[in-house]
């Protein structure tokens, strides 16, 4: 009996310990996320531009103010011809994938007044748009339409290309449309992803597919396509178009219906809710966290912090990255705080408004809230430019400049509540076209400039409107820059800003000592404009560039050996770096990087092996903190692997023994 008792000890004591590792394993870095708030109806699609979502609800296009995420509030909303099945915004206009009525265009210059401006009747159901240039590209059913948008009010067809499936969304880079071909319940073949060049618009033509996918949407983003599909997201290199590869795959919780990508993370909606991947090791990607909208999540938009998902059962969810509260407002669109009532306790707060910048003859719209209060506030605004308005009970400020009054207006808003009070005076700057500078690849020393003439190669600038909560890209194309773009993402309303790269022939003036390694190139790259751009005006800046596989070759390297390097004013800092692509002549990089500065590309095999862990941890979004956890949590597993073995060794021979 004494026997029996200790064998079954010793099984629990094993049986405890493989539990443990087991559930070990499962543990995770999960990054939080947390309910901002919640608007409810049937929403099925979300796009997000500056301070305002674009959403469908129904037959309806429904226009928000989010420049409080906990209180999305409603600027506008018209009827369209049917069911809204996506929504995308480009320019003034917002196009509207409507159906069985097709394509409808509507005018939202005016936020709080969309207007209806034309359609165009498809003969198929539209599912899904994209546009570029003058063109909208949309999957019908049975494959891709080509409209032609140049006059907003008479869009025309410009070609069609039948797939194989059902077309249920639409990318486009390049000359390349990206169709995500469901061929479910369809025997005569699946293209799963077809890729389409759209070169010649009038005649698409097929050029390659991956049919081992039943695909929903498509998003594209560098050399990848991030497909929605049956099982959850499939990542396929499409460097060359006509021969899609498997790069790495994700199981979901169901299929997956939506994908957007914003740095090292895709973001997929299925019939769960959101899930939240890293992806910055494309062949593994990881999970990060998820959020439960217990119905069927569709749409979904990400800008900063905030992922904003639309689920066609409880409406529009605002979720927050790294927030660990769950209920900061209700499905009724308020609340659980009680001081988020009429009734404040201490001082009135508004929420922070922030300078705002806008072109003459264009609408400035923005909203004032609070807070600490939600109810019965009275807002008040002093100083306001003439033809301005401002609405006392909602705080809606609206504002259309006219030609001349380009300058500098400083408004005062006033929030007041049973006699306490708030306020705050803002900049408003109004920019004249004519006086709006072209992007330009030049020669010319840039105005920051503090090198010598003699030590410039070449100058590339380029400008560009900068809104808030927007990404901007500054694509650089002058001969003999190899830096290829600037981008990051805006915190603040900056106006129009410059970015400005200059290619060296030696080291900066502004720099006192060499960086480690061998250097392909110096450069300057600056961003500037009316006010300053530095951390607090930006985040996840990045800058792409290449290098010539030729100087490779010629100093004995290869492209894992390349980094991008940073002077910080005092020493030079690697930045983590990784190879976008490359080609026969080219090698394509995208370094991560805290400010503009002096830089430095280079290459080395002792900076490699040293900075590649780091640099691949730093690009995955781990801190130094998770890291030590990391280290922590792995130093534990192999302990209690070890006495796991220890336990068995021990039990097998005790257990061997005893039945001798």
């Amino acid at each position: 009996m004494m026997q029996i008792k200790l064998n079954n000890s010793i099984r629990f004591v094993m049986m405890l310990l493989f539990v443990m590792i087991t559930a070990g394993v499962g543990l995770a870095e999960n990054t939080n996320v947390g309910l901002v708030s919640q608007l409810s109806g049937e929403i099925s699609n979300v796009a997000i531009v500056g301070g305002y979502a674009y959403v469908s609800q129904g037959q309806d296009f429904v226009v928000l103010d989010i420049s409080n995420a906990a209180n999305p509030s409603e600027m506008g909303r018209v009827a369209s011809l049917s069911e809204i099945n996506d929504v995308v915004i480009s320019g003034n206009y917002a196009y509207i994938a409507n159906g069985d009525s097709g394509l409808a265009v509507f005018d939202i210059s005016t936020p709080s007044s969309p207007v209806l401006t034309g359609s165009y009747d498809a003969e198929g159901f539209i599912r899904d748009i994209a546009v570029s240039g003058n063109s909208v590209y949309a999957a019908d059913g049975s494959g891709l339409v080509i409209i032609d948008v140049s006059t907003p009010s008479s869009p025309e067809l410009v070609g069609t290309y039948d797939t194989i499936g059902f077309a249920n969304g639409v990318a486009i880079s390049g000359n390349y449309a990206y169709i995500a071909d469901d061929s479910k319940g369809i025997f005569d073949g699946s293209n799963g992803l077809a890729v389409i060049d759209v070169s010649t618009p009038s005649s698409p033509s097929l050029v390659g597919t991956y049919d081992s996918i039943y695909a929903y949407d498509v998003v594209i983003s560098g050399n990848y396509a991030y497909v929605a599909d049956s099982v959850g997201l499939v990542i396929l290199d499409i460097s060359t178009p006509s021969s899609p590869v498997l790069t790495g795959s994700y199981s979901t919780n169901g299929d997956a219906n939506d994908v957007a990508i914003s740095g090292n993370y895709a973001y997929v909606s299925d019939y769960t809710g959101l899930m939240i991947l890293d992806v910055s090791t494309l062949s593994s990607p990881g999970f990060i966290g998820n959020y439960d909208t217990e119905g069927n999540a569709n749409g979904i938009a990400v800008s900063g912090d905030y992922v904003y998902l639309a689920d066609s059962n409880n409406g529009l969810f605002v979720l927050q990255q790294g927030a660990s509260g769950s209920s900061v407002a209700t499905e009724e669109n308020t609340t659980s705080d009680d001081s988020m009532t009429g009734n404040v306790s201490g001082a009135l707060e508004l929420s922070p408004i922030g300078d705002h910048s806008v072109r003459e003859n264009e609408t400035l719209t923005f909203t004032i809230s609070t807070v600490n209060a939600d109810a019965g506030v009275v807002f008040s605004a002093s100083d306001m430019p003439a033809e301005a308005t401002f609405d006392p009970s909602t705080g809606v400020f609206s504002w259309t400049p006219d030609t001349g009054t380009a300058g500098t207006y400083t408004v005062t808003f006033t929030a007041e509540l049973d006699g306490l009070t708030d306020s705050d005076t803002v900049v408003l700057n109004v920019i004249s076209p004519a006086a709006e500078q072209i992007p330009t690849a030049s020669t010319e020393v840039s105005n920051y400039s503090s090198e010598d003439a003699a030590n410039l190669v070449m100058t590339d600038v380029v400008t560009s409107y900068v809104a808030m909560d927007s990404n901007v890209t500054y694509e650089f194309t002058g001969e003999g820059n190899d830096i290829l773009s600037v981008t990051f993402y805006s915190l603040q309303d900056l106006g129009d800003i410059t970015s400005t790269v200059e290619v060296l022939k030696s080291r900066s003036n502004q720099v006192s000592s060499d960086p480690a390694g061998i250097v392909y190139k110096y450069v300057n790259i600056q961003v500037d404009g009316p006010g300053i751009v530095d951390e607090s005006a930006m985040k996840d800046a990045r800058i792409k560039f290449r290098v010539n596989n030729s100087w490779l070759k010629q100093v004995g390297l290869t492209a894992a050996d390349v980094r991008l390097q940073r002077y910080d004013g005092n020493v030079w800092e690697v930045l983590p770096t990784t190879m976008d692509s490359n080609s026969v002549d080219y090698a394509v990089f995208e370094s991560q990087t805290p400010v503009f500065s002096p830089f430095a590309i280079t290459a080395s095999k002792e900076l490699a092996s040293s900075v590649n862990t780091d640099a691949d941890k730093a690009l995955s979004g781990y801190s130094s903190k998770e890291q030590t956890q990391e280290g922590t949590f792995n130093k534990l597993m192999v302990a209690m692997v070890v006495l796991l073995i220890g336990v068995f060794v021990a039990g097998y021979l005790y257990l061997k023994k005893g039945h001798k």
